[in-house]
């Protein structure tokens, strides 16, 4: 970004923004920033940043560091002093928009915001809340939808073996079809909602080391919502969605391998490759039931080259010697092993 198309841009904008480089040099501003100094545009353009803060020099330079090595906003305290002398606290995100190169250094965009004690922090408080309240519902949500998602994938195995493989390939390529397109929605928005999650949770962490000492009416909000429990909570809940997505995505992936339509009838096939598919679907079989009987799966795999044959009938045969090897063992309420070779 110029500091010409950084003007056409800001200038639009309310908020005060400033164009520097990563060593602190003013580039461009916007009239946000010389209402709120107090300053010319003219007499801010190429001066030092570390010249208008009462911030050490070395902070500002971490800061500044900071926000050249990263895409995402950085969240920072300016200390500035006003035409008149007046210091005016911001707080100030940033963000590198021209990385550093051999010709130029970084240009970096930096957004201020004036805080007006602890009427500002309470505001603060408050949005920063509703939002964790909002995060917590979208997550809620989406947990629903992913046991809605796990309920459907045991039913439709259910069927499977119900129907005891009528059908199946056609019936798995479309369940898998189905089920990929929520799963993947809900496993690659989980990292967003955690990556917003921990920016909130810096920045509240931030007003505490700020504000060490709240107003009755932040501290009865944090007892109110049991912060601390909150806090711990969330993380078990993203890791657990993780945790379910992740599975859900790998039985997925089976189901894909099981059915093998897209492929050609017959073709060179990796027979250890479906016979991992065929278990983890059987995986619901194998583990006790309520007879008590657990079937241990011992893969003892040979070195085999490629088979020529069709995949989804070498499957289904294998589905239902295994079916019927399990049937054989729930007979004996005995643990039992069942060796592959």
């Amino acid at each position: 970004m110029t500091p010409k198309q950084f003007l056409q841009f800001a200038q639009i904008l309310p908020d005060p923004l400033l164009l520097v480089t990563n060593t602190g040099e003013i580039l461009m501003v916007n009239r946000a920033v010389t209402t709120l100094l107090s300053v010319p545009r003219s007499k801010l353009i190429g001066q030092i940043l570390v010249d208008l803060v009462s911030d050490s020099e070395e902070k500002l330079k971490e800061y500044l560091r900071a926000c050249s090595q990263s895409r995402q906003m950085i969240l920072g305290t300016l200390m500035f002093s006003s035409h008149s002398g007046k210091e005016i606290d911001c707080r100030s995100r940033g963000a590198v928009v021209q990385p550093r190169s051999a010709e130029s250094p970084a240009i970096l965009l930096l957004r201020l915001e004036k805080r007006s004690g602890s009427k500002f922090l309470i505001h603060a408080l408050n949005k920063e809340i509703q939002q964790r309240q909002r995060i917590q519902s979208e997550l809620a949500k989406s947990n629903e939808a992913l046991k809605q998602t796990l309920t459907k994938l045991q039913t439709a195995l259910d069927a499977v073996q119900t129907e005891k493989m009528s059908g199946l390939g056609q019936l798995v390529a479309g369940i898998a079809h189905e089920i990929n397109n929520p799963i993947s929605f809900i496993h690659g928005n989980l990292p967003h909602a955690k990556d917003y999650y921990d920016d909130l949770l810096a920045l509240i962490h931030l007003y505490q080391q700020e504000y060490p000492q709240p107003s009755s009416a932040i501290q009865d909000k944090i007892v109110e919502l049991d912060f601390d429990f909150l806090e711990q909570d969330i993380d078990k809940l993203l890791h657990s969605m993780q945790t379910g997505s992740n599975r859900v995505k790998e039985i997925v992936k089976s189901l894909r391998n099981f059915s093998r339509l897209d492929e050609a009838e017959f073709k060179e096939v990796d027979i250890h490759e479906g016979l991992d598919a065929t278990l983890m679907l059987l995986q619901n079989r194998l583990s006790a039931s309520d007879r008590n009987c657990n079937i241990e799966v011992i893969k003892n795999y040979g070195k085999l080259p490629l088979i020529h044959c069709s995949a989804s009938a070498i499957n289904q045969v294998f589905i239902n010697l295994l079916n019927n090897a399990i049937d054989a063992l729930r007979e004996d309420k005995k643990k039992r092993s069942l060796t592959e070779k």
